[in-house]
């Protein structure tokens, strides 16, 4: 016996579904947020609406190189989405791992 029961399996497995429905929100909101590029590089007189702005454009910068050699936010827009899928996803990964460990360190 390897010492686990349903609730573990069950817990692990909706560990799994979240982290699923995280990095997919993540990348089709990132992914969408690039066709809002040119609104979002005219900062707003309002200092921190001007800071978010540029923080958000700084975080499409991947797929607005890719916008840049290739003309259409189309391609900018999978390759932001897919960036940030993948980060999301190994995000989540790691920190569920440091939860894990902490949980057993109890």
């Amino acid at each position: 016996m390897n010492g686990t029961n349903d609730e573990d399996v069950f817990i692990e497995d909706s560990q799994k579904e979240t982290k699923h429905f995280f990095a997919a929100a993540c990348g089709l909101s990132m992914g969408g947020l690039t066709f809002a590029a040119g609104p979002l590089a005219m900062l707003s007189a309002n200092p921190v609406i001007a800071a978010i702005q540029f923080v958000l454009t700084m975080l499409l910068f991947p797929g607005l190189l890719c916008a840049a050699m290739v003309g259409s936010l189309v391609p900018a827009a999978f390759i932001n989405g897919f960036f940030y899928l993948g980060i999301s996803w190994l995000l989540f990964t790691v920190f569920a791992g440091f939860k894990r460990r902490a949980k057993a360190r109890r």
